[in-house]
């Protein structure tokens, strides 16, 4: 009896060890893609020029069919010609994902458990279609981001957490669970924007620069979060939709007593990313969410705010030769700021754009956005605050990677020669797959 149950024990040591090892064992794969981009404008204060940088790196590793790595991180700088020239500029870094995945199968269905760091597979972006489904880029121009395939996201599933999905040949269902902090900082907006045209983000007395907030300046919001998410892809229709509650709570009660957990109220998140057609043909890319629905609001906070509404409608046009899309959007300044194109978070813009030619062999591209937009998300519009933002832009491929230009003019600015300089933004970048 003693012999058999060693024998047992042998066995399932045996079978724990090949768990465990066998990744480790595989030969390690990995793949991503690296870039980065200078920006250059004019301060609108004392009319000197900005330049600053953003760079992005995302990979991952299969250490085998089963495990995956994947990490993704970016960072911003300010003006890095300032004091300090080219050295010891300030930057803000952040932490795009850090994630374990591990797959299964069991018949026609696969399993997917993944523990996480950031906001991996955010609803928004073509991210989650590419990795579990193999579907092409579909992502708008419109909505180039300069950080990768993080910045564009419908609302963040973002923290410490963990999710199960379930995968079927062209269906997916998933839940989450996740912690999350976030410090509101009253300054947070003034440092480090993106660089809108004609602002300063290099430290002038209209911009502190990077300081540290005082602990008044600063509010935390803790909470644990519950998302489910179903996905369908087809050969013509792509939908991801994505729903669930975030819980803020705190560690003392209403008399200031320390307690373990209390939650007093819950709020509401969705959001849908749908693509239909086909990147060579005519398509529509159709997005909207809501980003915050206070349920049980105080009596100072809003059920919905205008700006916690998100949405983007884009049909495009593809011909032999040009392509052409129109788009109508209200995206949350929270998400509209990682955007390059986007200045405000209210209009509609037209896209024409050409990818049928080549330089030296090389595919190339050209095209603009002509975008109409207002300031401010509200009912009572002022047609007074319209701005105007033309937006050429130029990518070739060039190496093993691909180069992209582009120049925004927020036309309506031009006055005089000063003010069309501090209205005139530029960008060149360069990204590369590792």
């Amino acid at each position: 009896m003693k012999q058999i149950i060693d024998k047992k024990n042998k066995i399932f040591l045996f079978i724990l060890i090949f768990i465990i090892y066998t990744p480790l064992f595989s030969v390690p794969f990995f793949n991503g893609s690296v870039g980065g981009s200078l920006n250059f404008f004019s301060d609108k204060t004392d009319f000197k020029p900005i330049t600053t940088m953003n760079a992005f790196l995302a990979g991952q590793v299969d250490f085998s069919d089963s495990l995956v790595f994947r990490v993704g991180f970016n960072f911003d700088t300010e003006n890095i010609f300032g004091d300090n020239f080219l050295k010891q500029a300030p930057a803000l870094f952040n932490l795009d994902e850090v994630s374990f995945n591990y797959h299964g199968n069991m018949g026609a269905l696969s399993h997917y458990v993944t523990a996480f760091l950031g906001s991996p597979e955010p609803i928004g972006s073509p991210l989650f279609f590419q990795r579990y489904f193999g579907v092409p880029d579909f992502s708008s121009k419109f909505l180039f981001t300069q950080k990768g395939s993080f910045s564009n996201e419908i609302y963040p599933i973002s923290g410490i957490g963990a999710n199960y999905m379930l995968k079927a040949k062209n269906l997916s269902g998933g839940i989450y669970f996740y912690y999350n902090k976030i410090s509101v900082d009253e300054n947070a907006l003034q440092r480090l924007p993106k660089p809108n045209l004609g602002t300063p983000i290099d430290g002038s007395e209209s911009d502190p620069g990077i300081q540290p907030s005082s602990a008044d300046a600063v509010a935390a919001n803790t909470s644990l979060n519950f998302d489910l998410r179903f996905t369908a892809s087809g050969t013509s229709s792509h939908i991801d939709i994505g729903a669930g509650f975030s819980f803020p709570f705190d560690n003392a009660d209403s008399s200031g007593e320390d307690v373990i957990l209390i939650i007093r109220k819950a709020n509401f998140h969705c959001g849908l990313n749908a693509f239909i057609g086909s990147t060579f043909m005519t398509n529509l890319t159709f997005q909207a969410g809501i980003t915050h629905l206070e349920i049980n609001p105080d009596e100072d906070e809003q059920v919905l705010a205008l700006d916690d509404i998100y949405c983007f409608i884009e049909p495009r046009f593809v011909t032999k030769n040009l392509s052409f899309a129109f788009a109508m959007f209200n995206i949350p300044s929270e998400v509209s700021k990682q955007l390059y194109y986007i200045e405000n978070p209210l209009g509609i813009n037209v896209s024409i754009y050409s990818n049928n030619f080549a330089i030296n062999n090389k595919k190339a591209e050209i095209g603009g956005h002509i975008t109409i937009s207002l300031p401010e998300t509200k009912l009572d519009l002022d047609f007074s605050e319209i701005e105007l933002q033309i937006s050429p832009f130029f990518t070739l491929e060039l190496g093993d990677g691909q180069f992209d230009a582009a120049l925004k003019m927020n036309i309506l600015n031009f006055t005089s020669f000063k003010n069309a300089l501090m209205n005139i933004g530029f960008s060149v970048g360069y990204q590369v797959k590792i």
